[in-house]
């Protein structure tokens, strides 16, 4: 039984094959998509979740130890630092301070010290993850990474998924000799997720957004 006070979205941005990430993390495909004006134009009026609006109602990130360094890796820290943190390791011993990371939100370098979240640890498990949810009381958690998500989704823990396809397919060109792990990091298994049970949606939204890519918008159908 399902006793979580607290509700789970993912907002994830994919190949057309699966993919979040290139092997070696890379993500120039999605953040630095070569013009075409021959791409059907965004839509208007937005029916989904643009990343803002998802954000801002989000309490708890939680990431996984990958995510979290391709997130360092980047000229700034690409959420508001004031969201609680939680990163899941069984290697991370503590977290880099926030402070030393430039803010996404701020138009213009400062030298005023950026919030700190309420809370910003490491945890080694889902059930330390779902302690510590219910001890401060979190309302929304934003999962990130592809290990991570399967994790939520294998307990029947995500709620909600805002779910972006770039129109481009990385391919196998660097999977393994088997042709296994395709051209990246799999946002789900390519071995197929282990739920108990089908996951059904609701279908929200749809969206056409910038650069060809589609934004769909689903709600975890319960019984």
């Amino acid at each position: 039984m399902d006793n979580r006070t607290w509700k789970a979205r993912v907002f994830a941005a994919t190949s057309l094959d699966g993919f979040i990430a290139r092997k070696n993390n890379d993500i120039l495909w999605l953040t630095q998509p070569k013009p075409n004006p021959a791409h059907t134009r965004p839509s208007s009026p937005k029916k989904t979740l643009t990343f803002e609006q998802h954000i801002s109602e989000v309490d708890f990130i939680i990431m996984g130890r990958e995510t979290f360094q391709v997130c360092l890796s980047l000229p700034e820290w690409p959420y508001p630092p004031s969201k609680n943190l939680l990163v899941l390791s069984t290697t991370l011993q503590f977290l880099p301070t926030l402070s030393n990371i430039p803010a996404s939100s701020s138009p213009t370098p400062t030298s005023t010290p950026i919030p700190q979240p309420e809370y910003c640890g490491v945890v080694a498990s889902l059930d330390e993850t779902e302690t510590i949810l219910a001890k401060k009381g979190a309302k929304m958690v934003y999962v990130d990474g592809g290990k991570t998500v399967q994790g939520f989704l294998t307990r029947g823990w995500v709620d909600e998924l805002v779910l972006t396809h770039a129109p481009i397919l990385l391919g196998a060109g660097n999977g393994d000799e088997n042709g296994d792990g395709g051209g990246g990091r799999p946002l789900f298994s390519h071995r197929g997720l282990r739920v108990p049970e089908d996951v059904r949606f609701t279908l929200v939204g749809v969206d056409v957004i910038e650069d060809g890519m589609v934004s769909s918008y689903y709600r975890v159908l319960r019984p």
